[in-house]
């Protein structure tokens, strides 16, 4: 379980590019407080 658990975790992003999990999962974080912060701008 262990050695499974250190092999990363690959995306395959629409046949285009390979990318691991984390980063596949900070380039969401990004984007979702990037919308949020431009719904923010635009409704003051």
């Amino acid at each position: 379980l262990i050695v499974r658990l250190q092999s990363p975790l690959y995306i395959n992003a629409l046949g285009i590019m390979i990318v691991r999990l984390d980063m596949f999962v900070k380039i969401a974080h990004a984007s979702i407080s990037y919308y949020f912060l431009m719904k923010t701008i635009e409704e003051k």
